[in-house]
């Protein structure tokens, strides 16, 4: 397993807020409207040893440059600041909310501007590697490059199969809320939240400017109470996993948020997707290992908003400026290795 130190810890916590910084920028650049907007969020706790573990942490790094946006909020003033009820206490940090599919297309007909195309629809079926190039057999025909990039986060196993097992798929279930047309909240909710309902579960949670809401998590509703292979090492996200989540989803604004009792805040879209868990629940960044002309971006173990920009933004340099890993300015707990190909998962984080 990754050794993790108090320089590793700054480097992670100095990524992800360049990215914020560099998130804000891009859609100024490129005048790209994804309802970026610049918040906090809160660390929410509900239970009161967790609570007191969090505050004992925050408070033993508070002199530590990486911790200097991190605040720790005691009850009951986090009910007051938070809008939540019954809080154990909260950390807030700096954050962006945005819509991620408006800023991915936007970027993404920049690039066909730029001169790029884009294939959809049109599976890999087969990679081979050679010394110069690696041939990418398709639905479509075959092509070669110079340099390719795997930006296949849970799938990099069915392309790279050096992954299997260190990069393994696994079905998260999210929803869209949407309160009654007539409800108006006392006390509009600016900031994004994770809700911890204890060490080892949460449900993450981001507000949308018409009072829908974005809430995803409820993993003990299924975790050891159904079949594991039903969530677990699975693509398929064409199934919900199970109606505990939907229910549970549908009682959160009612049960934890002040103001919303009678807003009837239940959901109007549920979906799921795929997420890629990696053994030391991080990243596998930079050049394939062992490899001469493949690079990757992937295993973001459900954290990928707040790592992948800017993570592509290193590989980019490694390929365009020819420069290595160690001077990407990247994490150096997210390069892949052969030393962490060789952990395999064990099907808990």
């Amino acid at each position: 397993m990754t050794d993790f130190g108090p320089d590793d810890t700054a480097e992670m916590v100095a990524h992800i807020f360049n990215q914020l910084v560099a998130l804000e920028d891009v859609t100024k650049k490129e005048n790209i409207d994804c309802e970026l907007r610049v918040t906090r969020s809160f660390d929410i706790y509900f239970d009161e040893v967790h609570a007191c573990e969090m505050k004992e942490f925050v408070l033993a790094h508070k002199a530590d440059p990486w911790a200097e946006h991190m605040r720790w909020i005691d009850a009951p003033e986090s009910d007051q600041i938070t809008g939540v009820k019954n809080t154990k206490g909260a950390i807030s940090v700096p954050a962006v909310s945005l819509w991620p599919y408006k800023l991915v297309t936007a970027l993404l007909a920049r690039v066909l501007e730029l001169g790029g195309k884009l294939y959809t629809q049109t599976c890999v079926e087969k990679v081979e590697e050679f010394a110069d190039y690696t041939t990418l057999t398709t639905s479509r025909g075959e092509l070669k490059a110079s340099k390719t990039i795997f930006a296949t986060n849970a799938y990099t196993a069915a392309l790279l199969p050096q992954f299997e097992g260190v990069i393994t798929p696994f079905k998260g279930q999210n929803s869209h809320l949407a309160p009654v047309s007539s409800f108006t909240p006392a006390k509009k909710l600016d900031h994004t939240y994770n809700l911890h309902f204890n060490p080892r579960y949460a449900n993450y949670l981001n507000p949308r400017p018409d009072n829908g809401i974005i809430l995803g998590g409820a993993k003990w509703t299924y975790e050891g109470k159904i079949d594991r292979n039903e969530w677990w090492n699975s693509t398929d996200d064409t199934t919900l996993i199970n109606d505990a989540a939907t229910e549970h989803f549908n009682s959160v604004m009612e049960t934890h948020f002040q103001g919303w009792e009678n807003a009837k805040a239940y959901h109007d879209a549920i979906w799921t997707g795929i997420m890629g868990e990696t053994p030391d629940a991080l990243p596998h960044i930079g050049k394939v290992p062992g490899s001469s002309n493949q690079w990757l971006l992937a295993g973001f173990n459900g954290a990928g908003m707040m790592l992948i920009f800017t993570a592509s933004q290193g590989v980019a340099r490694m390929i365009v400026k020819d420069v290595d890993y160690e001077d990407t300015g990247l994490p150096r707990l997210f390069k892949s290795t052969s030393e962490r190909l060789a952990v395999k998962n064990s099907g808990f984080f």
